[in-house]
């Protein structure tokens, strides 16, 4: 009943904190203003289940929410997930990390989105012309991590960028930074992340280029010149504690775990959201995961689950997470991981 108590009292207390933002000025006036938005994506499966806090969960998993959580990690990891998100788009993950000395640690993190066929219309033609299309984002992150002290993970990411939109698309670099802190006060752990340190974008192509004279243009074509914009500097901040099991900062449990997590991030081009979540675990075994965003538009409650399989010397991850986008149909991720 105690621990019952103390979660409910995170809870509260983690939405207290955000609500008070909801007098700041409204962020989402400068929806628009940023590029690549697709990079907001939570597409850990773990940590949507929890809401979308995944800033502590380490591992090759969620190298985009902070590259020091490499550190956190015990073996080498392989991981692939697939998700069904809204309107019919799909999204997948494959990443891999280990540790290269006893403090140094790398991971690979690709993640390929495709929005599926989309009919190509004009105003003579509003219902489709017959030919189709697809938006495709593509991110290669390269990691490094490395223990400072038994309590201090720091790490940064190398990100490719590439975003296409029929014949039109951009590439580019972009950099994160992270740290992650063991307080050592009451069991906290906290972590930062800075993401999308980045020059500015511009889309080109085939799709800009528009026919002239040749007296304009000795190949007769030129081609429109587009805006540039921003990548979304995104700052979060997260905190993780786990309230009862093995290190359990309320409740000494061997077989049981209990795991709370909260992540605050903002964006120059929306408002500050919040993310809460809670994880239980039963012999290292089946995980149950519950969460919910605070402050997002569309995005709320948030379940999942999970399964560790022993296999001799092999480790098997299954994860299961749904997301319910209140207006919009709730999405679906799935993922299986190796620990070896």
């Amino acid at each position: 009943m105690k621990i019952i108590h103390i979660i409910l009292m995170t809870i509260t207390a983690s939405g207290l904190l955000f609500g008070q933002y909801t007098s700041l000025p409204d962020g989402s006036a400068d929806a628009g203003t940023s590029a690549g938005n697709w990079l907001k994506l939570s597409t850990g499966v773990r940590s949507n289940g929890m809401g979308g806090s995944g800033l502590l969960a380490g591992g090759a998993a969620h190298l985009p929410y902070n590259p020091a959580g490499l550190a956190l990690i015990e073996k080498s990891q392989v991981y692939f997930s697939s998700s069904n998100y809204l309107a019919g788009t799909k999204f997948n993950v494959v990443a891999y990390a280990t540790a290269i000395t006893p403090r140094d640690y790398v991971g690979f993190h690709l993640f390929t989105f495709n929005s599926g066929d989309i009919n190509v219309t004009i105003p003579e033609y509003s219902l489709g012309t017959g030919e189709q299309y697809e938006v495709k984002y593509f991110t290669f992150r390269t990691a490094y991590a490395r223990k400072l002290t038994g309590k201090i993970n720091l790490g940064f990411t190398v990100n490719y960028v590439r975003e296409q939109i029929y014949t039109m698309s951009y590439q580019t670099l972009a950099f994160d930074l992270g740290a992650v802190y063991n307080t050592g006060i009451l069991g906290n752990v906290i972590g930062i992340n800075l993401s999308n340190i980045a020059p500015e974008i511009q889309f080109g192509g085939e799709g800009l280029q528009i026919a002239v004279d040749d007296e304009l243009s000795p190949d007769e074509r030129l081609s429109r010149q587009t805006e540039k914009f921003t990548l979304p500097f995104i700052m979060r901040f997260g905190i993780q504690n786990q309230l009862g099991g093995p290190q359990g900062t309320f409740m000494k449990m061997q077989n049981h775990r209990i795991i709370v997590a909260a992540d605050a991030i903002q964006a120059p081009d929306y408002s500050l959201v919040g993310n809460v979540g809670l994880e239980y675990g039963f012999y290292n075994l089946a995980f149950v995961r519950l969460g919910s965003y605070l402050g997002h538009d569309t995005a709320q409650l948030t379940f999942g689950g999970g399964l560790n399989v022993r296999l001799g010397g092999l480790g098997l991850t299954l994860d299961y997470a749904m997301v319910d986008f209140s207006i919009l149909k709730p999405t679906h991720h799935f993922s299986i991981g190796a620990i070896f």
